[in-house]
């Protein structure tokens, strides 16, 4: 994760999110050796998911036509290679390049890192705070370092791949979200080798919980039933919490 490579805490776009979501897609896809043309997350013209919680909720109802976006299927199969953004192994974004094919293999289960961090601003200290912790938790709990990481303004990306049962990868994944002291704030995705995400249900665990009330989040992000300043001091409380957990022996706080 470079730093110098950008000013932090700057607010991004509605056109930024939209087209990193079509850039995160198509890398799932290609990491897995599947087809890349077709279908977007954001070519169906709709608002944007509830998952989005950062987000005004008159941003979340504008449709790819009131923001004046389009995205081609000749467009998005060669949106990876048109990216500025680099795809090297376990390296921060530096030039135009795609992953080794090595990497594409239907064998694989894959493994998706991306940060919680409500609001416009998707990296500041405490997102990359959380990306590290996040890394070094998987890495712990999978032996496998990322074949892809991205440092980019729009959040932290981490990209796996692994072998193994998709089921007990998931199970191991949500224990990580359930037992760490930044889970919560780790949003982690284990898709099978056909791209499909596997849900926490599919384990036989509930939804995740809302940060604040310990509702279903869903439901929370749905009906904007908290403020984006009583989520932040909510993070910021967590992130405090683990900084002392993590000062070392001379006081100082251990930036592995």
């Amino acid at each position: 994760m470079n730093e110098e490579n950008f000013m932090m805490d700057e607010a991004i776009t509605l056109e930024e999110l939209l087209e990193s979501r079509d850039r995160r897609w198509t890398t799932e896809r290609y990491l897995l050796g599947l087809h890349t043309e077709g279908y977007s997350p954001t070519m169906a013209v709709r608002g944007l998911s509830s998952t989005d919680d950062g987000l005004s909720s008159a941003d979340k109802h504008l449709s790819l036509t009131d923001k004046g976006y389009s995205s081609t299927a000749a467009g998005l199969s060669s949106a990876v290679a048109r990216s500025p953004f680099a795809l090297t192994e376990t390296s921060s974004v530096t030039s135009p390049q795609i992953v080794d094919v090595e990497y594409n293999s239907s064998r694989h289960v894959e493994i998706v890192l991306t940060v919680v961090m409500p609001g416009r601003v998707k990296r500041n200290a405490w997102s990359m705070t959380v990306a590290r912790a996040a890394v070094e938790a998987i890495v712990g709990a999978t032996g496998e370092k990322p074949v892809m990481e991205r440092d980019l303004r729009t959040g932290f990306e981490g990209y796996w791949l692994v072998e193994g049962d998709a089921m007990e990868i998931k199970r191991r994944i949500c224990g990580i979200e359930s037992s760490h002291i930044l889970g919560r704030l780790f949003d982690i995705d284990v898709l099978r080798p056909d791209a499909t995400p596997i849900s926490r249900q599919e384990v036989g665990l509930t939804p995740r919980r809302c940060l604040i009330c310990g509702r279903e989040a869903r439901h929370c992000m749905r009906s904007l039933a908290h403020s984006q300043e009583e989520i932040m001091k909510k993070i910021a409380e967590i992130i405090e919490e683990y900084k002392r957990q993590r000062v070392n022996s001379d006081g100082l706080f251990d930036e592995r």
